[in-house]
């Protein structure tokens, strides 16, 4: 009986008839594009089959090379010429902190500014690399406190006080889950800009599903 059961689960459901389009998301942007992404699809493709995936940089760009992810939204990170990507909209990474904090009454701050405080970092590697060259490339070498596995843990630490949380996502809330109150400061520094993209592998010609699911993304999530 379990056989069966999961013979069922990964059957392939389509209908004839029905397209397949397989979307991917990066895990932090997830809760604010991965909902409209999806809306937007199904508003356009009434018999489609669509599925999706939420994941880290890596499985993203792993999933896209193998096929098992059609297209995906993510940050324009460690992608070589084998990708096309269309922008989306520029992102600017923030600093998080509690409002007692020293710098919690500044408009921006900059890299340097925070490189004397513990940074709390997302567990991902490729995140935690990008924001750490980051520092490298302005000759600055931060202290790094916690790695947190999710963007609520980094917040809820940072209104701890436990550090400065650095994160390109940014809920509009100001206070942790369990409801610690949180700055969100924003980091001048121009080159800490960085493009949300939609991506797929290969960059001729791609299949028409896909290519008329790309502009429909690109006209209803740019500018976001």
């Amino acid at each position: 009986m379990l056989k069966n059961a999961a013979r069922i689960e990964t059957s392939d459901t389509s209908a004839p008839g029905t397209t397949r389009l397989r979307l991917g998301c990066f895990t932090d942007l997830a809760p604010f594009l991965l909902a409209p992404a999806l809306q937007l699809l199904r508003d356009r493709f009434t018999d489609i089959n669509l599925t999706y995936v939420a994941g880290s940089f890596e499985g993203l760009l792993n999933g896209l090379m193998d096929g098992q992810i059609d297209i995906a939204i993510t940050y324009d990170l460690t992608m070589d010429a084998g990708f096309a990507r269309t922008k989306l909209f520029d992102s600017r990474p923030k600093a998080l902190m509690p409002p007692d904090h020293p710098l919690a009454t500044t408009t921006e701050v900059t890299l340097a500014a925070l490189e004397g405080y513990p940074l709390i970092l997302s567990s991902e590697g490729l995140s935690a690399q990008h924001i750490l060259g980051l520092f490298r490339q302005n000759g600055l070498r931060p202290t790094v406190a916690h790695r947190a596995a999710s963007l609520e843990i980094q917040r809820s630490l940072a209104a701890h006080g436990e550090g400065i949380g650095i994160s390109y996502a940014s809920p509009p809330s100001s206070f942790s889950y369990d409801n610690k109150h949180l700055v969100s400061v924003p980091i001048a520094n121009p080159d800490t800009a960085e493009s949300v993209v939609l991506a797929r592998h290969g960059t001729g010609p791609s299949d028409t599903v896909i290519e008329k699911a790309e502009r429909v993304l690109v006209a209803g999530l740019t500018g976001v």
